[in-house]
């Protein structure tokens, strides 16, 4: 079959941020898929690169703006309108962007979009990837995330454990209830195990969802674990302990994870 008639299929890499996004799209750059031609560039919190394409983080941003909110739902909103101004913007980003016989996006916002993406291609498939709660708020904590910590008028972080935990469950609720919707179309990976498992991910999804021209390659090949925070703090982790609904989504998480 020539490029030109191979069926284009979208792959949407998405998760809790500082879940491990950025290095799972970052490993299916590598295994052949165009993740976009305007990434955001690398900086302190993600040196070896976001992988994330500018359109459809700014789309994101633009619809989460509109609504009064942001990417932590501050405002009070509990779920973001998309108007139609938005649809048309989306519909010709995508078309901008699947040039490739596979061709995706991975950007943590989409999680708050899920509907509105499977609506609008009904063609993509999802990898999700989720992370013990603990590290991720660790994660946030450390890049100086107010969603997980408040500056003071002195300059002295004071922890909000409880609300970034609030929010990791809310991400991964959505991810959850998408899930039990949409299940043909979803595969749900635990970020310790892929960076564990000698099994290429990218043979995993390629059964899960029947692709074809994936390249097969181990993940620790390609990813840089130095890079992880490989255990979480004490702050991070009593509160984990102690926040009894963010252990039922964590055992839900692990209970239908892809066994890799």
């Amino acid at each position: 079959m020539s490029p030109a008639h191979q069926k284009q299929q979208a792959i949407v890499v998405a998760g809790m941020h500082r879940s491990g996004t950025s290095l799972l799209a970052k490993y299916f750059s590598r295994c052949g898929v165009d993740m976009g031609n305007d990434l955001l560039p690398a900086n302190s919190d993600n040196p070896e690169g976001f992988f994330e394409d500018t359109s459809f983080v700014s789309l994101h941003e633009s619809i989460l703006a509109a609504n009064h909110t942001n990417w932590a739902l501050e405002g009070g909103c509990d779920r973001p309108l998309i108007g139609d101004q938005f649809r048309k913007s989306a519909i010709e980003i995508a078309e901008r962007q699947r040039g490739s016989a596979l061709w995706g996006w991975k950007d943590p916002r989409t999680v708050l979009f899920l509907d509105f993406w499977a609506e609008l291609l009904p063609d993509a498939v999802f990898v999700f990837v989720y992370r013990e709660p603990a590290k991720v708020i660790q994660s946030l904590y450390k890049r100086g995330d107010t969603v997980a910590c408040r500056l003071s008028i002195r300059g002295i972080r004071v922890p909000q454990f409880f609300q970034a935990l609030r929010l990791w469950g809310r991400y991964n609720e959505e991810i959850l209830d998408f899930m039990g919707r949409q299940p043909r179309r979803c595969i749900l990976i635990d970020l310790e195990d892929s960076l564990a498992s000698n099994t290429p991910l990218s043979d995993a999804v390629a059964r899960q969802f029947g692709l074809h021209g994936l390249e097969s390659v181990p993940v620790h090949d390609v990813v840089n674990q130095k890079i992880l925070s490989q255990q979480a703090a004490l702050g991070p982790k009593l509160a984990g302990l102690l926040h009894g609904p963010s252990r039922g989504i964590y055992a839900e998480l692990r209970r239908r994870r892809y066994p890799l």
